[in-house]
């Protein structure tokens, strides 16, 4: 159980990092994705 609540963690921080990404990267993310 406490793995999974570690996981779920990570999960959320990978996507906060994406949408920074997007937001304060724009070229960047965009080169990323294609």
């Amino acid at each position: 159980m406490f793995v999974a609540v570690i996981n779920h963690l990570a999960i959320a921080v990978i996507r906060l990092a994406d949408l920074a990404a997007v937001l304060i990267w724009p070229t960047r993310s965009v080169r990323g994705v294609v």
